[in-house]
């Protein structure tokens, strides 16, 4: 279950850089879907940074973005890690993870708790996300419309 709630909850967040990066780009949400939908997380975080450097925010400001984006970097590749591994279970022992990419070793798989650090830190990435966007004045983002039926 912890595995599923962290992929869903980088799933979200994924979705939630996706329409902030179309907003600050005053791309239709239609367009951007079309520029993004199959964009890879490392690559949507780049492409988010490149953006907020664009936009020039204050220093102080572009800094917060950039630690936060890079933590929840961190997160998506432990995600990866998580996901994607080939996970083993040995009669006598800890759960084991061969890596998808890179030498092909056995990794002691995480433990409940780790995955649930990772979603915790998944909630506060959200969380110093927002208090940025908010801070960063976009009178676009305010009027981004998702789709036709919403309100």
């Amino acid at each position: 279950m912890a595995v599923g709630t962290l992929v869903v909850k980088l799933s979200y967040i994924h979705f939630v850089l996706e329409t902030n990066l179309w907003s600050l780009l005053r791309i239709d949400p239609d367009d951007g879907r079309v520029l993004t939908q199959d964009l890879p997380f490392a690559s949507l975080i780049a492409w988010f940074k490149s953006t907020l450097k664009l936009k020039n925010p204050s220093p102080k400001l572009l800094n917060r973005f950039n630690k936060a984006l890079d933590q929840l970097d961190k997160i998506n590749i432990e995600r990866n890690r998580i996901v994607h591994g080939f996970w083993t279970f040995p009669k006598d022992g800890s759960p084991l993870i061969i890596p998808k990419k890179g030498p092909v070793t056995q990794e002691i798989a995480p433990t409940v708790i780790q995955i649930l650090e990772q979603i915790e830190g998944a909630e506060k990435f959200l969380n110093e996300f927002f208090a940025c966007m908010n801070q960063f004045h976009n009178p676009h983002l305010e009027n981004l419309r998702i789709s036709d039926s919403a309100p």
